[in-house]
């Protein structure tokens, strides 16, 4: 089921879509319905266009980002948990060593505020998403972010 649900979105979502549209248009061009065609061909082009600026994606997203409410620490909590969201193997910035991405690093800069703040130990999710030649993983990459902020190398 797994894999079935891969190809559909591999070809529900785009590039997918936006290739599937071409051979439609293709198809037709060759079977000589040409203003079914063009039809197909505008209409690939307004949505590659559409989906590709802020405004549409923006919109498409916001209900999205606005389902739940801010954080509130629940009495009786025991720690704080932080999910990973990315890791970089090689950043130049840090010497060749691994660092999350941005999202990542947001999301283990709120856990170190609000560990702090409450006073809870904090545990930070996140291996090696794939079995692959990573040298790192994002737990060990949030803990060395941890420490420098600790010793104040970063604010």
């Amino acid at each position: 089921m797994f894999i079935v649900g891969k190809l559909l979105a591999a070809v529900a979502l785009p590039p997918g879509i936006f290739i599937i549209f071409a051979g439609v248009c293709a198809s037709l061009a060759i079977k000589r319905k040409r203003k079914a065609s063009f039809v197909v061909a505008i209409v690939n082009a307004m949505l590659i266009y559409a989906l590709s600026t802020g405004v549409v994606s923006s919109f498409l997203i916001a209900r999205f980002e606005n389902i739940y409410l801010p954080l509130k620490i629940i009495d009786g909590a025991k720690a704080i948990v932080v999910l990973g969201g990315g890791y970089n193997d090689s950043s130049p910035e840090r010497g060749g060593a691994g660092s999350l991405t941005p999202v990542s690093s947001m999301r283990a800069s709120y856990g170190f505020e609000l560990a702090r703040e409450h006073g809870l130990p904090l545990i930070f999710s996140g291996g090696r998403a794939y079995d692959s030649r990573e040298r790192g993983s994002e737990a060990e990459a949030a803990g060395s972010l941890w420490l420098a902020s600790a010793w104040g190398e970063i604010t």
